[in-house]
């Protein structure tokens, strides 16, 4: 086809050429009409006399039943058999079979021309086929494959390897081939793809490489379903079952053994919310209506002491325990230390219980320490031999992972069996939640009108707590604790604005149980609770605190308003509320006048059962230049006024007042 378009494009560039030609003529210019000519005619010959025909391809038939020929389309090919004089040229149409071996020798040929020769030696085997010798005979190869799926040794009638999930092997497929005589045999070196059957209908292709490097392929369909559950299995892989814990799924190991032969782990079963109880407990699993009874006992968490398991020298290596149950172990030369790991789902108070037997000797011989995953200490003790029962100080964590490390106390140490027991009390919302040691970082938020339970765990302890007003609040804290036989102050509790400022305070004794702050009143914002220790003296006992908020009606004070710069605005004739905070809290009001004005200020409160003074009242003009002065006149011209409540001396009450400057 190349070959034509050429040729084509050749006489049209020839014709383009004597065109030009016959227009010279027309514009009286012979001389270049048969320049033209010339030109045209030197064209075409040279484009005929290069003219380069393909030669054929000799090719055969997949099958090596016939020769094929193979040229450029729109030329004609030309063959003949043998080399000898009496050979002769045949015009190719179709395949063609040799009965004896012969060289084949072909051209093409367009019009006048001919293309080179190219000759293949052809063989004829026995069977008739032919072939080019060498590796191309057909000794081994197939002309078809026929696959067929199979199972071995199927149970209860059931084909095993029907169902999804299932990794077929060579041994699961039947091959066999047709070769070229016609002749089936069994085929074992296929391939086969893909190799896990799939829910639903599977597209299996087998494959077979022939000796001539090409493959000839069947296909094998296979309709696979998923396999039903037969039975389930259940063990409970958990340690010693405690009376009163909940059985979750990480308690258990559930197998299905399921119609295709194969157990495996088995998901999605239903589990009922289970409490165990003392004794023997009853529990059924069900996955796709296939049920199993699970009996497992319980014992009581104090019934059963559970034993120490060696290594446990490093962290890596801690002994896992459960909370409120009693453990033993001993520290066997002085280089040993015992890890427990303890595993905590929800925050709680704990107390650690060491025990041992008594010994005369008043030197430490243990050291007991609770930590975090990165061994920071919450709890540290060191324990004589005379100690034989000691109680930790009760801390308050979060959850999470914590250890227990036990090792002897400096140089000493006892080989005596030791007793320990983590007691722990798993605690909700409304209870202190470790660590909150940190305004900035790690202050616990609370809810206003809440009550909440906290405890200082040691002297080094001290608990923040954040609490935000939406909008200006009265506001005094409650805190309360157990009464105890000291009458030593043991708590200081201050509220804190945002840069720490005390707004008011508690100090607390132990036999002062139940204490209220001065009431304050504050804008908008955050603010901050701080309980700690009050100097070296202190308790572990829980406390309870309280933010108790008042949203008021009517006019207020605003504080900070302890300065002239910060007085609380107020209007004549208009009544305010407002209190003394503390010792040093002062309130400024101001009152702005238009006109003189005869002027009268009322301040009023709720009766007090004393004769102490504790208010002073003070009224204060100030001048065009910003100068303020005492004003002790009734009749006050146009301009800015001032009032100032303070306490008496070191006296001040905390309880309301109520201001009104009027006129008369």
């Amino acid at each position: 086809m190349v070959i034509i378009i050429g040729i084509i494009l050749q006489i049209i560039a020839a014709v383009a050429t004597i065109v030009g030609g016959v227009t010279a003529i027309k514009n009286k210019k012979l001389v270049d009409f048969i320049a033209g000519v010339v030109a045209a005619l030197a064209t075409m010959g040279i484009g005929f006399l290069t003219v380069d025909l393909h030669e054929p391809n000799i090719l055969r038939k997949d099958d090596y039943s016939a020769i094929v020929l193979e040229a450029d389309k729109g030329v004609a090919i030309e063959y003949k058999i043998g080399k000898g004089e009496n050979a002769e040229w045949k015009k190719y149409n179709k395949p063609f079979h040799l009965e004896h071996d012969s060289t084949v020798i072909a051209r093409t040929r367009l019009g006048l021309y001919k293309s080179k020769e190219t000759e293949k030696e052809v063989f004829v085997e026995e069977n008739g086929l032919n072939d080019f010798g060498g590796a191309d005979r057909p000794i081994e190869s197939l002309k078809s494959l026929k696959a067929e799926y199979i199972y071995q040794n199927p149970k209860d009638g059931k084909a095993g390897n029907y169902y999804a999930g299932y990794e077929m092997t060579k041994s699961d497929i039947q091959v066999k081939g047709t070769d070229l005589n016609g002749k089936i045999q069994e085929v074992s070196d296929f391939t086969y793809s893909p190799g896990t059957l799939e829910k639903g209908k599977n597209d299996i292709e087998i494959s077979y490489q022939l000796a001539s490097g090409d493959a000839i392929t069947t296909h094998l369909f296979i309709e696979a379903t998923e396999p039903k559950l037969l039975r389930l299995n259940v063990k409970y892989k958990g340690g010693t079952l405690f009376a009163g814990t909940e059985l979750s799924n990480d308690d258990l190991e559930v197998k299905g053994k399921y119609e295709d032969g194969i157990e495996k782990e088995v998901t999605g079963y239903s589990l009922p919310e289970t409490t165990m109880k003392l004794g023997k407990n009853t529990i059924m699993i069900i996955k796709d209506g296939i049920s199993f009874e699970l009996e497992l006992d319980a014992v009581a968490k104090d019934s059963i002491t559970e034993n120490e398991k060696e290594p446990n020298d490093d962290i890596s290596m801690a002994n896992d325990i459960e909370p409120n149950v009693k453990y033993s172990g001993n520290l066997k030369d002085e280089e040993d230390v015992d890890y427990y790991k303890i595993q905590l789902e929800k925050k709680g108070k704990i107390v650690l219980n060491f025990k041992h037997p008594k010994i005369d000797s008043d030197y430490g011989l243990w050291n007991i320490s609770l930590q975090g995953t990165d061994e920071a200490e919450k709890i540290n003790m060191n324990v004589t031999g005379e100690e034989a029962d000691i109680i930790s100080n009760t801390i308050r964590v979060a959850s999470g992972t914590y250890y227990i490390r036990i090792s002897q106390y400096s140089s000493e140490y006892s080989s005596e069996k030791y007793t320990f027991l983590v007691d722990y009390e798993e605690e909700g919302e409304y209870y202190e939640t470790e660590p909150n040691d940190d305004l900035a970082s790690q202050a616990m938020k609370i809810k206003a009108n809440k009550t909440y339970v906290g405890n200082i765990s040691d002297s080094e302890d001290a608990d923040y707590y954040k609490f935000i007003l939406k909008e200006k609040r009265k506001v005094c804290l409650k805190f309360t604790h157990a009464k105890l036989s000291e009458d030593d102050t043991l708590w200081q509790v201050d509220l804190l604005g945002d840069e720490e400022g005390r707004l008011t305070d508690i100090y607390s004794t132990g036999q002062t149980a139940k204490l209220h702050s001065d009431y304050v009143r504050i804008p908008a914002g955050t603010y901050y609770i701080r309980i700690a220790p009050y100097g070296s003296q202190w308790s572990d006992i829980d406390y309870r605190i309280s933010v108790i908020t008042n949203k008021e009606k009517g006019r207020t004070e605003n504080e900070d308003n302890d300065d002239y710069g910060s007085a609380t605005r107020i209007s004549l004739g208009t009544a305010v509320k407002g209190n003394i905070q503390s010792e040093d809290d002062v309130d400024f009001y101001k009152i702005v006048l238009k006109k003189r004005t005869n002027i009268k200020i009322t301040f009023s409160h709720e009766p007090v059962n004393s004769d102490y003074t504790f208010w002073t009242v003070r009224f204060y003009s100030e001048d065009s230049s910003g100068s303020i002065s005492d004003n002790e006149e009734n009749e006050a011209t146009a301009g800015t006024y001032y009032v100032k409540i303070e306490g008496y001396g070191s006296e001040y009450w905390n309880d309301d007042y109520k201001l009104k400057v009027s006129s008369y």
